[in-house]
């Protein structure tokens, strides 16, 4: 028998795997003569062999990373051999040591690195070259960068796609782990709220937050809020999300910001101002009293009236101390006095007449 068609070396047969290599065409014997076919390793440990019962394959079974060659032959019924050989090299692949993680609300025309380092491992050593694909290139675009270091995602327009990741050793085994990546269009401020300029302290005010942020997703929006200076305007989201209420605790501005939030993590934020003015004073109240002046009797006698009316009083309506006071009374009154007949003035127990008496005196004296 003769060799009609040499076997192929076999490259990269990983660990654990086996290979089937057809054995049709390989041998020819001029004399027709049927031919018995045997195989063996070089080494066991690392390439093992069998050929089928048939003489149609054999198949090469690897054991552990290495060379081995596999040499086969052919023998007639006459005993005559002949041999081809061809070699099996054994690849430890790569692996996956740290899968990707899933990429949730890229927002479009955004784009996001995603570092390799540590996503794939190779026990022999070899250098790995990294590629990536994208399952819908016109909703996330993928590029790997020079060194492998990391990958770029680039969101093209709203949806899912998936990336695939292979990781290609020297012996062209490979490996592959594949991530998603969501593209979200974000929520945008639609109406922009308006500053508050007479916020009164002690005071509440509702602001209607319809219209505010417009989501073209139709995603749900989640609202917060926050003041500047909590010590000047508080605020709180109603439960519903449909308003702000403010608070204005003392006088002074600060600034409000409000937030919309999709399931995503996109945002978007909106800033007014609040200007917190001083409550009005309550108005005073200014109350009346009318005085009715207590009438008087100085009905003098011949004896006793000295011409002088202005300075004759009713000594019953004085002051202590002044109940003999007239004209002809040489006594001083003291400060101490003149404030007490105020006084009494104030309280109705003397005239105004007696009062300007009590004045002069004080005067002239």
């Amino acid at each position: 028998p003769t060799v009609a068609r040499a076997i192929a070396n076999i490259n990269a047969l990983e660990v654990g795997t086996t290979r089937d290599t057809s054995l049709s065409g390989v041998f020819n014997d001029t004399d027709a003569d049927p031919l018995t076919i045997t195989a063996r390793s070089s080494d066991d440990s690392v390439a093992a062999v069998s050929v089928a019962a048939d003489y149609s394959h054999l198949t090469v079974a690897a054991q552990s990373r290495g060379t081995a060659t596999i040499t086969v032959t052919a023998t007639d019924t006459n005993s005559s051999t002949v041999e081809t050989a061809f070699t099996v090299k054994v690849n430890t692949p790569p692996t996956v040591a740290s899968p990707i993680a899933n990429i949730s609300g890229l927002e479009v025309g955004t784009s996001r690195d995603v570092s390799l380092s540590g996503v794939f491992n190779d026990t022999d050593a070899d250098t790995l070259t990294i590629t990536a694909r994208s399952s819908d290139d016109n909703v996330v675009a993928v590029s790997v960068a020079a060194d492998y270091s990391h990958l770029t995602v680039t969101a093209q327009a709203r949806g899912t796609a998936t990336i695939t990741v292979t990781a290609t050793d020297t012996n062209s085994s490979t490996v592959e782990t594949a991530f998603t990546v969501k593209v979200n269009t974000p929520p945008t401020v639609a109406r922009a709220i308006a500053d508050i300029r007479d916020l009164k302290v002690g005071t509440s005010r509702d602001v209607s937050l319809s219209g505010v942020f417009n989501d073209t997703d139709g995603d749900t929006l989640t609202i917060r809020a926050s003041s500047s200076n909590h010590a000047r305007v508080t605020v709180a989201v109603a439960p519903d999300d449909s308003k702000l209420i403010l608070s204005g605790v003392v006088a002074g501005t600060a600034t409000i910001t409000v937030t919309a939030q999709d399931p995503n993590g996109s945002t978007a934020s909106d800033t007014f101002k609040v200007a917190v003015i001083p409550a009005p004073k309550p108005p005073t109240t200014t109350t009346t009293t009318t005085r009715t002046p207590t009438p008087t009797t100085n009905t003098p006698t011949e004896s006793e009236d000295d011409g002088d009316d202005e300075n004759d009083q009713d000594a019953s309506a004085l002051p202590d101390g002044l109940d003999e006071y007239d004209t002809n009374n040489n006594s001083n009154i003291d400060l101490k006095e003149l404030l007490q007949a105020a006084q009494d003035y104030q309280n109705n127990k003397i005239s105004q007449q007696h009062l300007l008496a009590i004045i002069r005196h004080y005067l002239n004296n």
